[in-house]
């Protein structure tokens, strides 16, 4: 638990230096579902959420049928929740990063990851389905990768 509890100190200090060192630009921080997006949310409250983004703005039908679909979700949810996040008003501003699973319009990438093994641990941990959640994990390091943005990897 210690060890938890420096990592994390370690890893909010070293957003909040590339937070400083960018403080003119547009920034979203992204991570594939178990990296810890929502514990750091907790600690960087200068951050934004963007999945709270997408959950505001979809319609009534479309919200109810993604909270009501079992977890980990099948491919077609998934993707009804891609299709609602891309059509979301994400308004990034400089000195308010987005903390998001997609890279949105912003200048600058921060890309949370973790080595495959610690990955593994916590997808299945949560019960997750393991080969979902590295086809997951493998669309977003292509986004990343594809972005035509500058990016800085942080290790968890």
């Amino acid at each position: 638990m210690k060890n938890n509890k420096i990592n994390n100190e370690r890893i909010i200090h070293r957003l909040r230096t590339i937070f400083a060192e960018n403080a003119d630009k547009r920034i979203c921080v992204v991570g594939v579902s178990c990296t810890g997006k929502s514990t750091l949310l907790r600690d960087l409250p200068e951050c934004v959420d963007g999945d709270s983004i997408v959950w505001d703005t979809l319609p009534e039908d479309v919200y109810e049928k993604l909270s009501r679909s079992p977890t980990p979700w099948d491919e077609e949810t998934l993707n009804t929740w891609k299709e609602w996040y891309i059509k979301a008003d994400f308004d990034i501003k400089p000195g308010q990063p987005v903390i998001s699973v997609w890279v949105e319009d912003c200048d600058l990438v921060v890309y949370l990851t973790l080595s495959e093994s610690e990955y593994l641990k916590r997808v299945t941990m949560r019960g997750r389905n393991v080969k979902e959640m590295l086809k997951q994990r493998a669309e977003l390091d292509k986004v990343v990768r594809e972005c035509g943005l500058p990016v800085i990897v942080v290790g968890l």
